[in-house]
């Protein structure tokens, strides 16, 4: 029960996620001239980072290639006003790359876990455990980034880095928002 229940959270905080990436990414200064430089110029083995406007580092994923992932793991170290770290395995039925997307689902036996969203506009990562939530997406360079580091028909993987996001502490008796980084690892494999 407490598995099928941290995948209803992982799916809910991914879909919160993209829509307000997806916000937060159509109102970021020289967002609309970044995504129609970087869909024009050759696609690298790996990412390269280019300096938008505004200050903040962007980076170019490879192409996502279809498929449908089986094994991996999330490993993420959260630090600031709350501390945990998370090994969860990947969840194979809810993980995948279709149509340039992928969503990456993860969750351990006791049911701290994330997700990983991945496409052409935005790269985004949640957090969920029994202690804290928490995320971020590269819709805001300066906060948080999300590298697509392999992406290819047996693997994807990458790296995350975010600084001074928003926490939600829900239980217990004292619920509040906090202050958090998050940096980790992710990676799926066919």
């Amino acid at each position: 029960m407490s598995i099928l229940r941290s995948h209803a959270l992982v799916l809910v905080a991914l879909a919160v996620l993209l829509v307000v990436a997806a916000c937060g990414g159509a109102t970021t200064p020289g967002a609309s001239g970044s995504a129609g430089t970087a869909a024009s110029q050759p696609v690298a083995s790996e990412p390269v980072p280019s300096e938008p406007a505004d200050g903040g580092v962007t980076v170019s994923n490879p192409p996502l290639v279809a498929a449908t992932y089986k094994t991996g793991k999330l490993h993420a170290e959260i630090t600031g006003e709350v501390t945990k770290t998370i090994d969860a395995p990947l969840q194979g039925n809810f993980s995948l790359t279709s149509e340039g997307t992928t969503i990456l689902s993860y969750a351990d036996a006791n049911g701290d876990g994330g997700g990983v969203i991945l496409s052409a506009e935005v790269n985004g990562i949640t957090i969920s455990t029994t202690d804290v939530s928490t995320g971020g997406s590269n819709a805001d360079a300066n906060v948080c980034t999300v590298v697509v580091t392999q992406s290819d028909a047996s693997k994807v993987a990458g790296t995350f880095d975010c600084k001074g996001v928003l926490g939600v502490v829900a239980s217990g008796p004292n619920p509040r928002n906090v202050a958090v980084d998050v940096r980790g690892t992710f990676e799926a494999s066919s």
